[in-house]
């Protein structure tokens, strides 16, 4: 009698060892699963996340490179600095960027890398209270420009240029698009940049 009373509180323990510990492991088991679960989700998503912004970058800036290489942007450029008479570039520049709403600034530059001609409007239509034209690039981005092939472009990664101070929000970047301007003659006499607004 006393040998199956001992044998009862063992059985129980033993019984309760066990469904304490496939619960523990069921729970595992499902916590574990569950977790893997939503990692892979999450990572899934990310993916997905990380392609879409990355293809929305992708086309906005093969767009803007195909609005920096405009046959009328280039000759509008050369005409500034050729002949320093900037307004058709100020217009089509303005209207660009005020009728976009993505630009930070599009500027002229000549082969000293002083700013002949750029906006006068921001991306929301309001004035510039700071004048970029007159400005000095000092950007070896933009340096680089002046030496690639005629429908090339250098790009300019995502800065704050100095010459666009005043400009742009505190904490605004920029990315863009530098690119040789010629004359007649077919030699560089400057530069035309696009930049975008991050």
């Amino acid at each position: 009698m006393n040998k199956g009373l001992g044998l009862l509180p063992k059985l129980l323990l033993t019984t309760l060892v066990v469904v304490n510990v496939s619960f523990v492991a069921v729970w595992w088991l499902a916590t574990d699963t569950a977790r893997t679960g939503l990692v892979t989700l999450s990572d899934q998503n990310l993916e997905l996340s990380a392609d879409t912004l990355s293809r929305a970058l992708r086309e906005l800036l093969e767009d803007s490179r195909a609005d920096a290489m405009t046959t009328a942007r280039l000759d509008l450029a050369a005409e500034a600095i050729d002949s320093e008479d900037a307004k058709n570039f100020l217009w089509y520049a303005d209207e660009l960027i005020s009728t976009k709403q993505r630009y930070a600034a599009i500027i002229a530059a000549n082969a000293e890398g002083r700013i002949v001609a750029a906006n006068t409007l921001n991306r929301f239509g309001k004035e510039l209270e700071i004048e970029l034209a007159g400005r000095t690039v000092k950007n070896r981005y933009l340096s680089k420009a002046a030496t690639v092939e005629e429908g090339s472009a250098v790009w300019v990664p995502p800065s704050r240029p100095r010459f666009l101070k005043g400009v742009l929000a505190p904490r605004e970047r920029v990315v863009g698009f530098a690119l040789p301007v010629h004359d007649i003659m077919d030699d560089v006499i400057g530069t035309v940049s696009v930049f975008v607004s991050l």
